[in-house]
């Protein structure tokens, strides 16, 4: 399957279910991702989003 056909599928039936995810994050990176350890991997994830948070509520807070 082609990247082009692949992304098709993907939206296709992303829209047919109401734009919520198809599969849960555990499960794409297993599938899709480089990653030897997936559970690391989601909690680096959850990590690097709290960071993004904490940075964009700090920016927020300097600004007032």
């Amino acid at each position: 399957m082609s990247i082009k056909t692949e992304s098709y599928e993907i939206d296709k039936r992303l829209k047919a279910n109401g734009g919520k995810p198809l599969k849960i994050h555990r499960e794409s990176i297993a599938r899709y991702g480089k990653s030897v350890d997936v559970d690391r991997t989601l909690q680096e994830l959850s990590e690097e989003k709290s960071e993004e948070q904490n940075s964009a509520l700090a920016s927020m807070m300097n600004g007032l």
